[in-house]
């Protein structure tokens, strides 16, 4: 009774008063019927049905499971930006019907990329820092990264400007030594709470609050990335001490 063209699926209502006698809805909806149309459009057909706004069915434009593409362009993906995207937002996938997701960095209190060998974890990683190095400045977007891959991983970001060595610790802001991580973590921590005392006295809540009422002397934010944390957690006596301090990170610096 009514088709709806969009980008990502046709849409077409059933005229339900009509039916033949003996054929109801969930004849229509039956999953055995779903497939048959599904193999014969060649695309997925779902099915919706509400009280309200009757029964459609839903036939998707893009391929594989209910729509989502098995391999994603990251130039496709920066394409898709939002015009409203902030400077920390990144591309974190896509969705149903080959929609783009896309996250702010800063409305997280952490990230956890986890998954099985071979996942793409590593992938998302750099994905996150390679979005937030393109749309900000140094001023803006300071890094200190882990990685204990032999550097494998980060070892190409060597020299870029958004880099925070730290003395004693990293001349280059990388860090390649899992005996180093807990250090590195001391100095966050430290400077997190000298950034608290600053903000108090200056009578903000947050970096943005702060930062909006200046041109110099801004707090740039610091994004921490640890690649294969499990390294360091599992070694004895290493671990449990990173963990407490990555944990007071997590928890209070997000501030």
């Amino acid at each position: 009774s009514d088709i709806v063209l969009q980008p990502d699926a046709i849409y077409l209502k059933v005229d339900t008063i009509g039916l033949p006698r003996g054929v109801g809805v969930l004849d229509l909806v039956d999953e055995s019927v779903l497939t048959d149309l599904s193999i014969a459009c060649q695309h997925r057909v779902r099915a919706e049905y509400t009280a309200k706004k009757g029964l459609w069915y839903i036939v998707e434009r893009a391929s594989g499971v209910r729509g989502i593409p098995k391999h994603v362009r990251y130039q496709d993906a920066l394409d898709a930006y939002p015009a409203t995207a902030g400077k920390f937002t990144y591309p974190a996938g896509v969705t149903e019907n080959n929609k783009y997701i896309f996250r702010d960095l800063t409305s997280m209190p952490h990230l956890l990329i986890a998954g099985s060998t071979d996942a793409g974890k590593s992938n998302m990683m750099h994905i996150i820092i390679s979005s937030l190095i393109m749309r900000t400045s140094p001023r803006d977007l300071r890094i200190l990264m882990v990685d204990l891959k032999g550097g494998i991983e980060c070892a190409i970001y060597e020299g870029i400007p958004h880099l925070l060595p730290i003395d004693d610790v990293t001349e280059t802001g990388i860090i390649y030594e899992r005996e180093k991580t807990p250090a590195a973590l001391d100095y966050l921590i430290a400077e997190g709470q000298q950034r608290m005392m600053k903000l108090k006295q200056e009578g903000y809540q947050n970096i943005e609050n702060y930062n909006k009422h200046r041109t110099a002397h801004r707090m740039p934010r610091i994004m921490l990335v640890i690649d294969e944390w499990a390294d360091i957690r599992l070694v004895s006596g290493l671990g449990p001490r990173a963990e407490d301090k990555l944990s007071n990170i997590a928890s209070r610096m997000r501030a």
